[in-house]
């Protein structure tokens, strides 16, 4: 049997190193491990701590809860929706 994924509309901010976190953004962490990283968020998700690299998109759900999502996953799963 074939599923697809049920339309949600998500609010998403993009994310770049040495920039100040999006608003509304909740970080549980900096990822301060990887000096060549810099100070990353690390934001806490149901199956553990995710650490967002630079260019990720910062996805708030349905639900209030975020999560990092890769750029090129972000562009092939989500279109933006006109004001």
């Amino acid at each position: 049997m074939r599923y697809r994924r049920k339309i949600e509309i998500v609010d998403a901010v993009q994310f770049v190193a040495g920039e100040p976190l999006p608003e509304g953004v909740v970080v549980t962490a900096l990822d301060k491990n990887s000096p060549s990283m810099g100070n990353h968020p690390v934001i806490r998700y149901l199956e553990g701590e995710l650490h967002v690299q630079d260019g990720d998109w910062i996805i708030t759900n349905a639900h209030g809860r975020q999560y990092p999502c890769h750029p090129a996953v972000f562009a092939h799963d989500f279109e933006a929706l006109e004001h």
